[in-house]
């Protein structure tokens, strides 16, 4: 699971990706081994869960799994779909040599954001360090085949 994290103390933003069996605590410990400067008094920070699609604010209790805590995956798609509208590039790379697709493919993400980065032109087959490209990592770590057969579909074509 990846998690983007604000720390208004600090005026800093983090994303960090969390083992969804890890316990909030072990989450909370792996943030503060993160962050650029020290946050005083840190272990009394709660990690926080802002409302979404109907459900409350609320602080996670720290002994219970990140799994536990549903993500939202429905702000991704307008924050991505004006990237691209203002010229940012579908096949941007990363220091790794990554592309947003292979990043959304790799945690799992929304199938909406993969519709919008194919419809823009991303390329297809950028492997990482391993020689896995985005099918690999749908198929084997995020499991969800519903994105396999979307990208895989579109191998050949020019959506």
């Amino acid at each position: 699971m990846v998690f983007r994290i604000g720390i208004p103390d600090l005026h800093q933003t983090k994303c960090l990706r969390f083992d969804p069996a890890a316990a909030v605590w072990a989450a909370k410990q792996q943030l503060l081994c993160a962050l650029t400067e020290g946050l005083h008094d840190g272990l009394n920070y709660g990690l926080f869960q802002p409302a979404a699609a109907g459900r409350d604010a609320k602080f996670l209790d720290e002994e219970r799994p990140l799994r536990d805590y549903p993500q939202s995956f429905d702000q991704g798609v307008p924050y991505l779909e004006a990237l691209l509208d203002l010229g940012g590039s579908p096949n941007y790379k990363d220091r790794r040599g990554l592309t947003p697709l292979y990043h959304t493919a790799m945690v799992g993400g929304d199938p909406r954001c993969c519709e919008l980065l194919l419809y823009n032109r991303a390329h297809i087959g950028t492997a990482d360090e391993n020689g896995w490209q985005e099918i690999h990592q749908v198929a084997v770590i995020a499991g969800n085949f519903e994105l396999g057969e979307l990208i895989k579909n579109h191998r050949d074509s020019d959506v």
